[in-house]
């Protein structure tokens, strides 16, 4: 049973949370969602979440959502089971036509316009073969571009060279095709700054007792079921206020039970939240079903050896929970003064422009008079790198070397 952790925001919608799950609702038949079930009681960690299930789907048979409330949680796993559906092949009517890496050039050499998409680790490059494009849109200037077909579609068409592997990173929903694309950029920003924080080591541990109140009452909860609950902020280039939560068990050194979330928002209220609500639902998935994920994981970081796996998770907690470098929460980076609610996506464009000239290509998957909205954006250099499927850019490349000078002459730091 394939398992995703969802990666869906459970505020900033244009319509309530009640409105939008009527409409999810209403379309989970077309997608052949069938049933859709809260994995806990809310009173566990204090807050919701769903699991939604796609028995019929070409990726992950369960989607989940995660929210401070049920109605959040559901309207999350709904949404994520309905991208799903719109990004498998032949669902959409995004068009598609065979070329070569001569015609997504541009102005570039061939051998550019497909490294500028991060080809996976290894990857031979032919100028020369065919290669599936997808029609997309300049999110700025809405004039036509095309991009590789397996960055938009999830699974991949069988077909497609595959060079770059297929993901979610990118693909969002929302109640308007803007909010949805705001949701998709975030996410690529998101996914860049822990990249690049793999290689900088730069995270803060963030005071426990500087936090939220709502923060530390989940922390508190989980303290109560045996857990510790960490938060670490990571500097970054754009200066948005960026989280990763982890959920520990000191005495159950098994991967299951290291969960991680991320969160980057405007607002670092909103970001830390995000963040929790990951963690929190990746611990959850994977008790109700996530196993299969975690031992192929397993396989891939210590050939499924259960001491090994365990040094690698007690390791990673020591790294984690490190004090060399923290902050209080207050201290962290918050741009919400910057925007306001009808101008959301070009703010954090404007954010973007400030690290990134690369252009925002834009895929709209479903029919404009769709009351929900499903997008893929891709955007070249943003880094993704995940372990099986190593994708290193330019920009990852050159921080690895910068923290290997660094570490030349005795400069090291946490690793998170």
């Amino acid at each position: 049973m394939g398992v995703t952790t969802a990666m869906r925001r459970a505020s900033s919608r244009r319509r309530s949370a009640d409105e939008t799950l009527v409409h999810a609702k209403r379309m989970a038949p077309t997608a052949g969602i069938c049933d859709v079930e809260e994995l806990s009681p809310q009173n566990e960690f204090g807050v919701s979440v769903f699991a939604a299930m796609r028995p019929r789907s070409l990726s992950d048979v369960v989607t989940f959502g995660k929210g401070r409330t049920p109605v959040d949680a559901e309207v999350g796993a709904l949404m994520e089971g309905l991208e799903f559906y719109f990004a498998e092949p032949g669902v959409s009517d995004v068009k598609t036509l065979w070329a070569t890496a001569r015609d997504l050039a541009g102005q570039q050499t061939a051998e550019e316009a497909l490294n500028q998409y991060i080809p996976l680790h290894g990857k031979q490059l032919e100028a020369e073969a065919p290669l599936l494009l997808a029609r997309a849109h300049d999110l700025e200037t809405r004039e036509e571009s095309l991009v590789p077909a397996e960055l938009v579609f999830r699974p991949a068409p069988d077909t497609v060279q595959k060079l770059y592997g297929t993901s979610t990173n990118g693909l969002a929903s929302g109640n308007s095709i803007e909010e949805a694309s705001r949701f998709a950029l975030f996410e690529l920003i998101e996914r860049d700054i822990w990249s690049l924080e793999l290689a900088r080591s730069q995270s803060r541990l963030v005071a426990p007792e500087s936090l939220p109140e709502e923060i530390r009452e989940i922390v508190a909860r989980a303290d109560r079921q045996g857990l510790g609950l960490c938060i670490r902020t990571v500097p970054n280039d754009y200066g948005l206020p960026f989280f990763v939560s982890f959920l520990i068990d000191s005495n159950d050194l098994r991967l299951e039970s290291f969960n991680g979330g991320w969160g980057c928002a405007f607002n670092a209220s909103d970001a830390v939240m995000q963040s929790v609500l990951e963690a929190v639902q990746s611990r959850l998935g994977l008790i109700y079903g996530g196993r299969k994920q975690t031992d192929r994981l397993a396989r891939k970081l210590a050939d499924g050896n259960t001491r090994k796996i365990a040094d690698l998770v007690s390791g990673q907690i020591e790294k984690v929970l490190d004090s060399t470098l923290s902050t209080n929460f207050t201290d962290v980076a918050d741009v919400s003064g910057l925007t306001d609610s009808e101008t959301q996506l070009d703010s954090l464009i404007g954010i973007f422009r400030e690290v990134s000239d690369a252009p925002i290509h834009q895929v709209i998957f479903a029919p404009r008079k769709s009351p929900l909205h499903f997008v893929r954006l891709i955007v070249p250099t943003l880094e993704h790198y995940k372990v099986g499927k190593p994708r290193v850019g330019s920009r990852l490349r050159a921080a690895l070397r910068e923290t290997a000078a660094g570490k030349s002459v005795g400069s090291d730091g946490p690793h998170s």
